[in-house]
């Protein structure tokens, strides 16, 4: 049975249509969703409307699961302005949809007992092995299973612990271990499980990805955030994380500042990471 896998598009619409295209060439038996779909971009909707079309089996990502927890109030800080740009922009029906997923599920794919899970919880890129085992071993306790696909992290990964096979298909449009979006086809046999992992440069396409963002009002807002992700999609490095772990060290531990002195800070650790540069010039 062939099972295509995809996680963690982000909004990349550009990218997401570069693999579905793909995806109609290989002709899986089903299609699944792992989660993170929205955010980190425009077009939401868009996105949702085509994983409500093709997706056999979608799960609830923890992006998706901001929407149904936003706290508007909040939108004057500029880290939680592009949740609020995304959930105003939401139908009410994505909205409604979004909100009846799960978040895991076991499933029967020819004799093999296929856990699927976004992650958020569980696996973390920046784990050392003993803490992503032991994510394993809460997962085993929970569910009998043979192989747990997952997302979350946005790095390809296949590996076995305790009997059980551990899978990542990768991200469809924001990788963080190389440059390419990924998607995986897994053909499940009873006694046999073979993984492939497509890959596509995202220079082929960076170019539009870029021109795309930068026409829209989204951007406009939420400058600096765009020009991490787009230097993220560009190299396959994760500049959110470096920038991020920056803005928390200057806050040092600083839970209420006020919006107009975190937005300053905001700005400042941008302009000390990019050198008074724009990451992605138009």
């Amino acid at each position: 049975m062939k099972v295509a896998f995809i996680s963690d598009i982000h909004s990349n619409v550009l990218a997401f249509n570069e693999i579905l295209e793909d995806i109609k060439k290989e002709r899986p038996d089903k299609i699944v969703f792992l989660g993170d779909y929205i955010t980190d971009g425009i077009n939401p909707n868009l996105i949702l409307d085509k994983v409500r079309e093709f997706g056999d089996y979608v799960l609830l990502g923890n992006r998706e699961n901001y929407m149904l927890e936003i706290d508007e109030s909040r939108e004057a800080y500029a880290n939680y302005k592009p949740l609020v740009w995304t959930y105003r922009s939401l139908s009410k029906e994505n909205l409604k949809y979004i909100s009846n997923l799960m978040s895991e599920q076991l499933i029967d794919f020819a004799g093999v007992k296929v856990l699927i899970v976004h992650g958020n919880g569980y696996f973390s890129q920046y784990y050392s092995n003993e803490e992503i085992y032991s994510s394993c071993d809460k997962l085993m306790q929970r569910y009998d299973f043979d192989v747990c696909v997952f997302g979350h992290t946005h790095v390809f990964t296949d590996f076995e612990y305790k009997g059980k096979r551990f899978i990542n298909p990768g991200s469809a449009g924001m990788s963080v271990d190389e440059a390419y979006y990924k998607y995986s086809i897994i053909d499940f046999e009873k006694d046999n499980i073979e993984v492939r992992v497509k890959k596509f440069k995202t220079e082929k396409t960076f170019e539009a990805v870029r021109d795309y963002l930068l026409k829209s009002d989204y951007y406009k807002n939420n400058k600096v955030w765009c020009e991490i992700n787009l230097k993220m999609i560009e190299t396959g490095k994760d500049y959110c994380e470096i920038f991020l772990k920056m803005v928390n060290k200057r806050m040092n531990g600083n839970k209420n500042m006020e919006a107009d002195q975190f937005n300053k800070l905001w700005e400042e650790v941008f302009l000390e990471l990019t050198k008074d540069k724009i990451l992605c010039k138009k």
